[in-house]
């Protein structure tokens, strides 16, 4: 295995870090960008970190169906993403998986597994010091379009 210290990470892209030690800081540089950004959705699951350091929901993330995105009755006809169970309760592992429900009137972001189906599309689950899986149900999305996040 060679080393990727110098390798950088994308803008867009995301990345699991597991430190066997104790605690330590990591220094990011760059510049915000102002406008939108183009973040390719291939088909199957896709790494993704915030383009900007705006959290962010699903909705002004525009992940919608008036956007192209799927939804469905259930979690596996909807496109998805997962969040890391660790990110809220430390030493916690496992992923909480939200789809894109599209039933009559619920037309909205929802927990998998969840019986009373709760909104979560306006919950900041896009955390920018946070990555996340999208999963598309199709061929993916080449011209995902997020918004800059602080108007344009």
């Amino acid at each position: 295995m060679s080393s990727q210290q110098n390798l950088p990470i994308p803008s867009g892209e995301g990345g699991f870090f597991i430190r066997r030690g104790s605690d330590t800081s990591i220094t990011v540089t760059g510049e915000v960008r102002q406008n939108s950004f183009i973040q390719h959705l291939r088909a199957g699951y896709n790494l993704v970190a915030e383009p900007t350091p705006v959290s962010r929901t699903p909705n002004n993330r525009g992940l919608t169906l008036q956007a192209g995105f799927t939804g469905g009755t259930k979690a596996s006809n909807s496109d998805q993403f997962t969040t890391w169970k660790g990110d809220l309760t430390p030493g916690e592992e496992g992923f909480t998986i939200y789809y894109l429900l599209n039933f009559n009137n619920f037309q909205y972001w929802t927990r998998s597994g969840e019986s009373s189906l709760p909104n979560e599309g306006d919950v900041p689950h896009f955390d920018f010091r946070r990555a996340r899986f999208i999963l598309p149900t199709a061929n993916g999305y080449p011209q995902y379009r997020i918004p800059a996040g602080w108007g344009e």
